[in-house]
């Protein structure tokens, strides 16, 4: 059985093995957000660009090159390997968050970074 899922730095993970979809902390190639692929929003500039519930956000997994995307708001559901939220270096030379989903508000600066 192929099971995907979306990983914590945005990017989908395809993995083979198991008779279910969930599987325990430790078995998935790399941590994960959450099973199924990773969801792609309305491009957005600001949040003033999403609808109601909705942040502007940039997969932290697309550097420099994110374009922002309408996400839904709120708190991450904390059921998986990358439940908390991280500090990573932003493209602008400041510091963003990166969100449990695998969302910062700024884009990510993966390489390179001064």
């Amino acid at each position: 059985m192929s099971v995907t899922a979306c990983g914590c730095d945005g990017a989908p993970v395809t993995w083979e093995g198991g008779c279910a979809a969930v599987f325990p902390p430790g078995f998935a190639p790399v941590p994960y957000s959450h099973l199924g692929p990773c969801q792609t929003g309305t491009e957005c500039m600001s949040t003033a660009d999403c609808g109601p519930d909705e942040t502007c956000a940039y997969p932290a997994g697309a550097g420099c090159a994110a374009k922002g995307q309408c996400v839904p708001s709120g708190e991450c559901a904390c059921d998986n390997l990358c439940c908390a939220s991280t500090s990573a270096p932003a493209c602008d030379g400041t510091a963003t968050e990166v969100d449990c989903r695998g969302y910062a508000t700024k884009p990510v600066c993966l390489s390179n970074c001064e």
